[in-house]
């Protein structure tokens, strides 16, 4: 699955995060991408992308999709 061009430039501007979403396991990786391409709207997939990197940052490459979901509502709710 490719990935969206929308979480491949969040991941550019940020290496931390980029390093650890290399460091996750295929898997993982395939997961997040399917997440954010599964979106129809470009600015929903930038939301997303932006939520997942903020996580790999913030939690130091654990992944954890029990708060990554809530970082997405907090992502969602600051852009609206």
């Amino acid at each position: 699955m490719p990935m969206p061009e929308e979480l491949d430039e969040m991941l550019a501007q940020e290496q931390k995060a980029r390093k650890y979403f290399q460091a996750l396991t295929p898997g993982k990786q395939r997961t997040l991408i399917y997440l954010v391409s599964n979106l129809k709207s470009s600015d929903a997939r930038i939301r997303k992308s932006l939520g997942i990197v903020e996580h790999l940052s913030e939690y130091e490459g654990e992944l954890d999709f029990k708060l990554l979901n809530e970082k997405f509502k907090a992502v969602n709710i600051r852009f609206k």
